[in-house]
């Protein structure tokens, strides 16, 4: 389960699931609900989007994973604890039992 502020800023913001799925292009609120219990990660796109409808930055929605991952690289380590997908799709929690070697500094 990936710890997020997604609810937080929701509700803060006055904001329905709905609303959100709304601007995003989704037909239910299924997946945003997904994305706040931390069942889904958005796709780098739907991210962004969150992002910017929220009015913070991406690492502000995801605490634990940005300070995660500055730890890995500051400790050397290469790897991430998340799967990477290629396209706009949700990634799982049990995904995460897959590490993917960083290139370039980039998944």
């Amino acid at each position: 389960m990936q710890t997020n502020t997604l609810r937080e800023i929701r509700v803060s913001l006055n904001l329905k699931q709905t609303d959100v799925a709304s601007q995003l292009g989704h037909a239910s609120p299924d997946r945003i609900s997904h994305w706040e219990k931390g069942s889904a990660l958005p796709g780098l796109l739907n991210l962004f989007k969150l992002s910017v409808i929220y009015g913070v930055t991406p690492e502000q929605l995801y605490p634990d994973l940005y300070q995660s991952i500055i730890t890995g690289i500051k400790s050397g380590s290469n790897l991430l604890p998340i799967k990477a997908e290629e396209g706009e799709r949700d990634i799982q929690p049990h995904e995460n039992k897959t590490t993917l070697q960083m290139q370039g500094g980039f998944i």
